[in-house]
């Protein structure tokens, strides 16, 4: 893999991976403590969305990479300075996007695969971290969320819930590549 450096915009780079850190650090703030159950769908949305955008913009090898650099610095700040939480979640999600990107160049399979992926990496960022999955602040939000809405006072199996919380997962991921997909082509039409 070969960075390419010659012609890439610095500029839009820097502007990209400021926004990006940004949106990492006032709207993650801002969704966890609004609804902290679906923090772990919309915020992998928004940086799915956030990244195949910018990826028209900077579409050099490494840009992504680049700018998932000062985002994650930016986090690193403003989350008193641990490493494994989103600092090393963000660094990842670019290696992830930069390496879909080589494979499959960019269209709308690089997008859909991205989307997916941010959302899988995403559920289980915490596993990798902690080591249990169903004990996680995010399952067991999750798990009471979904308990009180759609099955008050029943006890649900962790698997099964892990199984849904998986499919949800999937589909927002494809929700999130479709949308991004649309924004791409209206952007391109004007």
């Amino acid at each position: 893999m070969k960075l390419v450096l010659r012609d890439l915009n610095i500029g839009r780079l820097l502007l990209l991976g400021v926004l990006w850190g940004l949106f990492e650090v006032f709207l993650g703030k801002q969704l966890k403590s609004w609804q902290p159950s679906l923090f772990a769908f919309v915020m992998p949305f928004v940086i799915t969305v956030f990244i195949i955008l910018a990826k028209n913009f900077v579409s050099d090898t490494g840009g992504i990479l680049g700018m998932a650099v000062i985002a994650a610095v930016m986090k690193w700040f403003a989350s008193g300075m641990i490493l494994h939480g989103a600092f090393m979640a963000i660094l990842l999600e670019a290696m992830l996007a930069e390496l879909v990107f080589l494979i499959l160049d960019f269209g709308f399979r690089a997008v859909v695969a991205i989307g997916v992926l941010f959302q899988l990496y995403d559920l289980f960022h915490p596993f990798l971290v902690n080591g249990n999955l169903c004990q996680t602040v995010r399952f067991v939000h999750f798990k009471e969320w979904f308990t009180r809405l759609f099955y008050d006072g029943q006890n649900l199996s962790n698997q099964y819930l892990l199984l849904l919380l998986i499919g949800i997962h999937f589909i927002v991921g494809l929700l999130a590549a479709v949308t991004a997909w649309l924004l791409l082509k209206i952007w391109r039409k004007s």
